[in-house]
Protein backbone atom coordinates (compact mmCIF):
# COMPACT_ATOMS: atom_id res chain seq x y z
CA UNK A 1 0.00 0.00 0.00
CA UNK A 2 1.02 4.01 0.05
CA UNK A 3 0.71 6.35 2.62
CA UNK A 4 1.31 10.16 1.23
CA UNK A 5 2.86 10.80 -2.00
CA UNK A 6 6.29 12.77 -2.59
CA UNK A 7 6.34 14.18 -5.84
CA UNK A 8 4.00 12.01 -7.19
CA UNK A 9 4.31 14.93 -4.95
CA UNK A 10 2.15 13.00 -3.58
CA UNK A 11 3.14 14.38 -0.65
CA UNK A 12 2.32 11.80 -0.08
CA UNK A 13 4.21 9.38 2.91
CA UNK A 14 5.43 5.91 2.53
CA UNK A 15 4.42 2.67 1.35
CA UNK A 16 2.86 0.43 3.65
CA UNK A 17 0.94 2.50 6.16
CA UNK A 18 0.82 5.62 8.26
CA UNK A 19 -1.81 4.24 11.09
CA UNK A 20 0.43 3.04 13.85
CA UNK A 21 2.33 4.57 15.92
CA UNK A 22 5.51 7.35 14.78
CA UNK A 23 8.96 8.83 16.29
CA UNK A 24 10.45 12.14 14.74
CA UNK A 25 14.33 12.63 14.24
CA UNK A 26 15.76 16.16 14.34
CA UNK A 27 17.16 16.52 11.07
CA UNK A 28 18.67 20.11 12.25
CA UNK A 29 22.04 18.79 11.30
CA UNK A 30 23.31 16.78 14.85
CA UNK A 31 26.51 15.28 15.18
CA UNK A 32 29.74 16.88 14.12
CA UNK A 33 30.24 14.58 11.29
CA UNK A 34 33.69 13.58 12.17
CA UNK A 35 35.17 16.88 10.60
CA UNK A 36 38.83 16.19 12.48
CA UNK A 37 39.31 13.07 9.91
CA UNK A 38 41.45 13.64 7.62
CA UNK A 39 40.77 11.41 5.30
CA UNK A 40 36.80 12.46 5.70
CA UNK A 41 38.00 16.13 4.69
CA UNK A 42 40.75 15.34 2.18
CA UNK A 43 39.16 13.15 -0.77
CA UNK A 44 41.57 11.43 -2.98
CA UNK A 45 40.89 10.79 -6.62
CA UNK A 46 37.97 13.10 -7.39
CA UNK A 47 35.79 10.51 -4.77
CA UNK A 48 33.70 13.24 -2.13
CA UNK A 49 33.61 12.84 1.11
CA UNK A 50 32.39 11.01 3.19
CA UNK A 51 29.80 12.42 6.27
CA UNK A 52 28.89 10.95 9.61
CA UNK A 53 26.19 11.62 11.64
CA UNK A 54 26.74 9.38 14.33
CA UNK A 55 23.73 11.17 16.52
CA UNK A 56 21.20 11.00 14.27
CA UNK A 57 22.24 7.68 13.52
CA UNK A 58 21.78 6.80 16.95
CA UNK A 59 18.29 8.33 16.62
CA UNK A 60 16.81 6.88 13.79
CA UNK A 61 18.21 3.33 15.40
CA UNK A 62 16.42 3.88 18.60
CA UNK A 63 13.25 5.09 16.88
CA UNK A 64 13.67 1.88 14.61
CA UNK A 65 13.80 -0.19 17.68
CA UNK A 66 10.90 1.15 19.39
CA UNK A 67 8.51 1.13 16.86
CA UNK A 68 8.93 -3.18 16.16
CA UNK A 69 12.10 -3.21 13.92
CA UNK A 70 10.36 -2.22 10.32
CA UNK A 71 9.37 1.36 9.35
CA UNK A 72 8.24 4.03 6.70
CA UNK A 73 9.87 7.22 6.46
CA UNK A 74 8.65 10.76 5.43
CA UNK A 75 10.77 13.79 5.82
CA UNK A 76 8.74 16.81 6.26
CA UNK A 77 6.43 16.79 3.64
CA UNK A 78 7.57 13.94 1.18
CA UNK A 79 7.93 10.37 1.58
CA UNK A 80 11.02 8.67 -0.73
CA UNK A 81 8.61 6.82 -2.73
CA UNK A 82 10.44 7.96 -5.85
CA UNK A 83 13.47 6.16 -4.51
CA UNK A 84 12.16 2.36 -4.31
CA UNK A 85 14.27 1.44 -7.20
CA UNK A 86 17.00 1.42 -4.35
CA UNK A 87 15.16 -1.07 -2.31
CA UNK A 88 16.07 -4.40 -2.20
CA UNK A 89 12.13 -4.57 -1.18
CA UNK A 90 10.71 -2.28 -4.04
CA UNK A 91 9.26 -0.33 -1.19
CA UNK A 92 9.83 2.13 1.83
CA UNK A 93 10.25 -0.99 4.15
CA UNK A 94 13.25 0.24 6.19
CA UNK A 95 14.57 -1.95 9.35
CA UNK A 96 18.04 -0.04 9.90
CA UNK A 97 19.36 3.66 9.67
CA UNK A 98 20.99 2.66 6.23
CA UNK A 99 18.15 1.85 4.96
CA UNK A 100 16.56 5.38 6.27
CA UNK A 101 19.59 7.39 4.52
CA UNK A 102 19.68 5.43 1.34
CA UNK A 103 15.79 6.17 0.15
CA UNK A 104 16.39 9.68 1.67
CA UNK A 105 19.55 10.41 -0.20
CA UNK A 106 18.08 8.77 -3.54
CA UNK A 107 14.67 10.79 -3.39
CA UNK A 108 13.94 13.50 -5.73
CA UNK A 109 10.71 14.45 -3.35
CA UNK A 110 12.73 14.96 -0.54
CA UNK A 111 15.32 16.84 -2.60
CA UNK A 112 12.39 19.25 -3.87
CA UNK A 113 11.76 19.92 -0.06
CA UNK A 114 14.62 20.37 0.91
CA UNK A 115 15.68 22.98 -1.85
CA UNK A 116 13.14 24.09 -4.17
CA UNK A 117 9.75 24.04 -2.18
CA UNK A 118 9.45 27.56 -2.56
CA UNK A 119 10.66 27.69 -6.05
CA UNK A 120 6.88 28.94 -7.27
CA UNK A 121 5.79 30.99 -4.98
CA UNK A 122 5.69 35.08 -5.42
CA UNK A 123 5.46 36.02 -2.24
CA UNK A 124 8.64 33.89 -0.59
CA UNK A 125 10.98 35.27 1.67
CA UNK A 126 14.45 34.60 2.76
CA UNK A 127 13.41 33.56 6.30
CA UNK A 128 11.26 30.91 4.58
CA UNK A 129 13.54 29.63 2.82
CA UNK A 130 15.80 29.37 5.75
CA UNK A 131 13.08 27.80 7.81
CA UNK A 132 12.28 25.20 5.24
CA UNK A 133 15.54 23.47 5.81
CA UNK A 134 16.11 24.28 9.24
CA UNK A 135 13.11 22.80 10.86
CA UNK A 136 13.66 19.83 8.77
CA UNK A 137 11.68 16.30 10.36
CA UNK A 138 12.47 12.90 9.79
CA UNK A 139 9.39 10.98 10.55
CA UNK A 140 9.25 7.29 10.64
CA UNK A 141 6.38 5.47 11.10
CA UNK A 142 5.57 2.05 12.10
CA UNK A 143 5.52 -0.36 9.48
CA UNK A 144 1.91 -2.65 8.67
CA UNK A 145 0.85 -4.22 5.60
CA UNK A 146 -1.74 -3.39 4.44
CA UNK A 147 -4.16 -4.03 0.96
CA UNK A 148 -3.82 -1.48 -1.58
CA UNK A 149 -7.73 -1.69 -2.96
CA UNK A 150 -9.01 -0.16 0.28
CA UNK A 151 -6.74 2.88 0.31
CA UNK A 152 -8.44 6.06 -0.46
CA UNK A 153 -8.07 9.70 -0.81
CA UNK A 154 -10.84 12.10 0.13
CA UNK A 155 -10.55 15.76 -1.08
CA UNK A 156 -12.06 18.57 1.01
CA UNK A 157 -12.39 21.90 -0.17
CA UNK A 158 -13.51 24.97 2.05
CA UNK A 159 -14.40 22.66 4.96
CA UNK A 160 -16.45 20.29 2.99
CA UNK A 161 -16.35 16.75 1.41
CA UNK A 162 -16.04 17.02 -2.37
CA UNK A 163 -14.76 13.34 -3.50
CA UNK A 164 -13.82 10.46 -2.43
CA UNK A 165 -11.54 7.98 -5.07
CA UNK A 166 -9.47 4.62 -4.42
CA UNK A 167 -5.36 5.90 -4.80
CA UNK A 168 -4.72 2.28 -6.10
CA UNK A 169 -6.10 3.43 -9.50
CA UNK A 170 -4.22 1.82 -11.62
CA UNK A 171 -5.78 -1.62 -10.93
CA UNK A 172 -9.22 -3.12 -11.13
CA UNK A 173 -11.10 -4.30 -8.12
CA UNK A 174 -14.49 -5.50 -8.97
CA UNK A 175 -14.88 -6.16 -5.28
CA UNK A 176 -14.66 -2.54 -4.66
CA UNK A 177 -17.67 -1.78 -7.46
CA UNK A 178 -19.87 -4.30 -5.31
CA UNK A 179 -19.36 -2.55 -2.01
CA UNK A 180 -18.96 1.06 -3.17
CA UNK A 181 -22.15 2.17 -0.97
CA UNK A 182 -21.26 0.55 1.81
CA UNK A 183 -17.95 2.21 1.90
CA UNK A 184 -18.63 5.91 0.85
CA UNK A 185 -21.30 5.54 3.47
CA UNK A 186 -18.62 4.63 5.84
CA UNK A 187 -15.68 7.08 4.64
CA UNK A 188 -18.29 9.83 4.76
CA UNK A 189 -19.34 9.22 8.44
CA UNK A 190 -15.94 8.96 9.37
CA UNK A 191 -14.82 12.14 8.05
CA UNK A 192 -17.50 13.51 9.69
CA UNK A 193 -17.43 12.52 13.17
CA UNK A 194 -13.29 12.09 13.46
CA UNK A 195 -11.74 14.41 10.61
CA UNK A 196 -14.07 17.16 10.06
CA UNK A 197 -14.97 17.87 14.09
CA UNK A 198 -11.20 17.70 15.20
CA UNK A 199 -9.77 19.67 12.71
CA UNK A 200 -11.99 22.39 11.73
CA UNK A 201 -9.47 25.09 11.23
CA UNK A 202 -8.23 23.08 7.84
CA UNK A 203 -10.21 23.99 5.17
CA UNK A 204 -8.32 22.76 2.01
CA UNK A 205 -6.66 19.11 2.01
CA UNK A 206 -6.47 15.90 0.21
CA UNK A 207 -6.46 13.19 3.04
CA UNK A 208 -5.74 9.52 2.92
CA UNK A 209 -7.56 6.90 4.88
CA UNK A 210 -7.41 3.12 5.14
CA UNK A 211 -10.10 0.52 5.74
CA UNK A 212 -9.29 -2.37 7.99
CA UNK A 213 -10.71 -5.91 7.41
CA UNK A 214 -13.17 -5.21 10.61
CA UNK A 215 -14.29 -2.23 8.35
CA UNK A 216 -12.79 0.38 10.31
CA UNK A 217 -11.56 3.33 8.42
CA UNK A 218 -8.30 4.89 9.70
CA UNK A 219 -6.02 8.52 9.14
CA UNK A 220 -2.98 7.89 7.24
CA UNK A 221 -1.97 11.04 6.26
CA UNK A 222 -3.08 14.60 5.27
CA UNK A 223 -1.77 16.31 1.61
CA UNK A 224 -1.81 19.62 0.56
CA UNK A 225 -4.62 20.88 -1.70
CA UNK A 226 -3.15 20.76 -5.30
CA UNK A 227 0.20 21.12 -6.10
CA UNK A 228 2.29 18.10 -6.09
CA UNK A 229 -1.01 15.72 -4.78
CA UNK A 230 -1.94 13.83 -7.14
CA UNK A 231 -5.88 13.96 -7.89
CA UNK A 232 -5.94 10.52 -8.69
CA UNK A 233 -9.28 9.73 -10.61
CA UNK A 234 -10.61 13.34 -10.61
CA UNK A 235 -9.09 16.84 -12.23
CA UNK A 236 -8.09 19.73 -10.07
CA UNK A 237 -10.93 21.91 -12.00
CA UNK A 238 -13.62 19.37 -11.45
CA UNK A 239 -12.89 19.34 -8.06
CA UNK A 240 -13.58 23.04 -7.80
CA UNK A 241 -16.40 22.98 -9.64
CA UNK A 242 -17.87 20.54 -7.17
CA UNK A 243 -16.46 22.94 -4.32
CA UNK A 244 -18.37 25.68 -5.84
CA UNK A 245 -21.55 24.40 -5.90
CA UNK A 246 -21.11 23.56 -2.06
CA UNK A 247 -19.58 26.69 -1.32
CA UNK A 248 -23.27 28.00 -0.54
CA UNK A 249 -26.31 26.37 0.32
CA UNK A 250 -30.30 26.95 0.38
CA UNK A 251 -31.10 29.51 3.14
CA UNK A 252 -33.62 27.74 5.67
CA UNK A 253 -36.91 27.76 4.50
CA UNK A 254 -36.12 28.81 1.12
CA UNK A 255 -36.11 25.21 -1.14
CA UNK A 256 -36.06 27.16 -4.00
CA UNK A 257 -32.37 28.17 -3.25
CA UNK A 258 -33.68 32.16 -3.21
CA UNK A 259 -31.56 32.93 -0.65
CA UNK A 260 -28.44 31.53 0.60
CA UNK A 261 -26.33 31.04 3.59
CA UNK A 262 -22.82 31.05 3.96
CA UNK A 263 -21.33 27.16 4.21
CA UNK A 264 -19.47 26.99 6.99
CA UNK A 265 -18.11 23.44 6.35
CA UNK A 266 -19.09 19.80 6.82
CA UNK A 267 -20.92 19.43 3.56
CA UNK A 268 -20.61 16.47 1.97
CA UNK A 269 -24.25 16.15 0.14
CA UNK A 270 -22.46 16.17 -3.59
CA UNK A 271 -19.52 14.15 -2.60
CA UNK A 272 -18.57 11.96 -5.98
CA UNK A 273 -17.63 8.75 -5.02
CA UNK A 274 -15.15 7.17 -7.68
CA UNK A 275 -13.53 3.72 -7.89
CA UNK A 276 -12.22 1.95 -11.03
CA UNK A 277 -15.34 0.30 -12.58
CA UNK A 278 -13.69 -1.84 -15.04
CA UNK A 279 -10.55 -3.23 -16.57
CA UNK A 280 -10.84 -0.50 -19.44
CA UNK A 281 -11.28 2.43 -16.70
CA UNK A 282 -7.95 1.71 -14.84
CA UNK A 283 -5.79 4.69 -14.99
CA UNK A 284 -1.60 4.71 -15.00
CA UNK A 285 -0.60 5.40 -11.85
CA UNK A 286 2.76 7.43 -11.11
CA UNK A 287 5.32 5.88 -12.80
CA UNK A 288 8.51 6.08 -10.67
CA UNK A 289 11.52 4.41 -11.63
CA UNK A 290 15.25 4.28 -12.13
CA UNK A 291 17.15 7.27 -13.66
CA UNK A 292 17.50 7.83 -16.91
CA UNK A 293 21.00 7.34 -16.91
CA UNK A 294 20.99 4.30 -14.66
CA UNK A 295 19.99 2.28 -18.36
CA UNK A 296 21.31 4.76 -21.07
CA UNK A 297 23.78 2.66 -22.36
CA UNK A 298 24.54 4.32 -25.44
CA UNK A 299 27.54 6.06 -26.91
CA UNK A 300 28.05 8.88 -24.84
CA UNK A 301 25.83 8.26 -22.26
CA UNK A 302 26.47 8.67 -18.71
CA UNK A 303 27.46 4.79 -18.03
CA UNK A 304 29.96 5.10 -20.98
CA UNK A 305 31.23 8.19 -19.93
CA UNK A 306 31.71 6.84 -16.20
CA UNK A 307 33.10 3.05 -18.17
CA UNK A 308 35.95 5.23 -20.31
CA UNK A 309 37.05 7.03 -16.96
CA UNK A 310 37.36 3.83 -15.26
CA UNK A 311 39.51 2.76 -17.96
CA UNK A 312 41.70 5.82 -18.36
CA UNK A 313 41.92 5.83 -14.45
CA UNK A 314 43.44 1.82 -14.63
CA UNK A 315 40.46 0.53 -12.89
Amino acid sequence: GSGGDGTEGDGDDGDGNGTGDDDDVDGNGTGDGNDDNDETNHPVGGIGPVRHFPEVDTQITTAIERLGGRVTPKLTWSAPKDAVWMATTKNTLCQNSGEVTLLLKASDAVAFDLSDMYAQCADVTDGDKFRIKKNVKLHLRKWRDVVPAYEFRLFVRNGNLVGICQRDCSNFYPFLVQQAEELEELLVLFWQSAVFENFREIQNYALDLYVSSTKKAKVVDFNNWGGGTLPLMFDWSELEEIAARNSVIPSEGNTEGGGTNENCGGFCDDVQFRVVTSQGHIRPGAQLGVPFDMYDRSEGGALAQFQQKRRESGY
